[in-house]
């Protein structure tokens, strides 16, 4: 009888880490997802005059960058597809940081641009936010 304990015991422990295995990655999944989802609404968002702003939306797992503003043109699917490549990186419970570093950003976020007088990022968190009540 202790034997046939042992083997339920056993298959129990791998049936917990096969679930704990899938649960990680599923709220990884959706971290990426949300992420995603929060960015091409921003970017969106964004007001554009020269485009320097929209351009220089960025992701990064963890750690953020202050490096200098990108310089160039980058198009929505170019600046979606590095944020797929950030967004792999992604594990269970990571921080993901969406950033620009256009020294403007904050007033462009507080109103300042008849473009987008609510702002872009407070309004597209709030968007995302209303998916999940």
């Amino acid at each position: 009888m202790a034997g046939l304990r042992f083997k339920n015991q056993a298959r129990f422990s791998v049936d917990l880490r096969k679930f704990d295995d899938l649960t990680k990655e599923q709220a990884a999944a959706l971290l990426r997802k949300v992420a995603f989802q929060l960015l091409g609404l921003i970017v969106t968002k964004t007001p554009v005059d020269t485009g320097r702003a929209q351009n220089n939306w960025q992701v990064s797992v963890d750690t953020g960058s202050r490096e200098a503003v990108i310089a160039g043109k980058r198009s929505k699917a170019e600046i979606e597809a590095e944020a797929l490549s950030a967004l792999a990186f992604v594990k269970p419970f990571s921080t993901v940081l969406l950033y620009n570093n256009v020294e403007y950003i904050v007033f462009l976020e507080e109103g300042s641009s008849g473009q987008a007088p609510r702002g872009m990022v407070q309004i597209s968190i709030q968007e995302v936010e209303n998916q999940f009540r």
